[in-house]
């Protein structure tokens, strides 16, 4: 988990992306405490990313993982 003082700075995606490169295991409900936003609003912006082509879920929801696809 990223530490209050750790929390990545910026727009919320680029924020997403940012945790998941740290940890590719990422839960949603950990992305969006981390972020103080609520896990539906993280989902939205997830489900934009893989939309846009940044995002890709690896495996099943609970066992996979995500892949980041933009350098």
């Amino acid at each position: 988990m990223v530490k209050e003082e750790e929390k990545p700075r910026g727009k919320p995606s680029g924020k997403i992306i940012e945790l998941m490169r740290e940890n590719a295991r990422v839960s949603i409900p950990e992305i969006a405490k981390n972020l103080d936003r609520t896990p539906r609003a993280i989902e939205m912006q997830i489900n934009q990313l893989k939309a846009d082509g940044v995002l890709r879920r690896v495996g099943s929801a609970k066992g996979g993982h995500w892949e980041v696809l933009e350098p």
